[in-house]
């Protein structure tokens, strides 16, 4: 499948380019809400939206507030909460109540210094990114609470993320967005276990893309962010040539 996606690109009538956000067009940083952009990133996402044959997206874990305020870029399609959260999109479902699991959190979290708690409308994160002695700790309360509460645990980037195991997830989210916005081909760019649900997706028109090192199902890598930027910069380019 690697050795096809260039000539699928190239015959494509139209291409939904998606990316994550978080360690794909935005380096990982100790703090989140530090997280910002790339360079060139923002002017990538805005050509591909602008081409004739391409549709861009960013599907993240990041709420879809926070996405917005990170990445406002016309004409790009944005979906945050593990493909829960999408703009001028109706919720197909309520998102849970995390109040008293968070309280739970926070109070054992005290106990960890520099770890951090985050309530998402469709995850409860807990960060321990600057606090990587407790990795193991925290990992552990996290599949304590998964198991008892039967939540999906999703390990990532200094993060344990609980989910609700019947929310939708980013592969999900991907397809759906490609049948909608009517392309007939899907690139999607992506770091960590989430993203692997877009890269196990059974669809004959999804090529997934691994951003930095780790297990994978996608057939195609980068190195790291920086690369990821370069690519997407490059796409439209590639886009314009002949098809065929």
């Amino acid at each position: 499948m690697a050795e096809t996606w260039k000539p699928r690109l190239r015959q494509a009538r139209r291409v939904l380019v998606a990316t994550d956000f978080d360690g794909t067009i935005s380096a990982i940083v100790p703090d989140p809400n530090a997280a910002v952009l790339l360079p060139g990133a923002a002017d990538a996402l805005a050509a591909l939206a602008r081409h004739p044959r391409a549709a861009a997206a960013v599907v993240t874990g990041r709420s879809l507030a926070d996405l917005r305020a990170r990445c406002p870029v016309p004409g790009v399609h944005l979906v945050g909460g593990h493909g829960n959260e999408r703009a001028g999109a109706a919720a197909e479902a309520e998102a849970p109540d995390w109040t008293a699991l968070a309280a739970e959190a926070k109070r054992q979290a005290a106990a960890w210094p520099g770890t951090q708690v985050e309530v998402k409308p469709w995850s409860l994160t807990l960060h321990y990114r600057r606090a990587p002695r407790f990795a193991a700790a925290v990992t552990a309360f996290a599949a304590a609470l998964a198991r008892r509460q039967g939540l999906r645990l999703v390990p990532g980037a200094g993060i344990a993320e609980l989910t609700p195991p019947t929310a939708q997830t980013k592969g999900d989210a991907v397809l759906a967005l490609r049948r909608e916005l009517d392309c007939d081909l899907a690139l999607y760019l992506g770091d960590q276990a989430t993203d692997e649900d877009v890269f196990a997706a059974a669809d004959a028109g999804l090529f997934g893309i691994r951003v930095g090192a780790g297990p994978t199902q996608a057939p195609l890598f980068l190195p790291d962010p920086e690369a990821a930027v370069c690519f997407l910069t490059a796409l439209p380019q590639f886009l314009s040539g002949p098809r065929g």
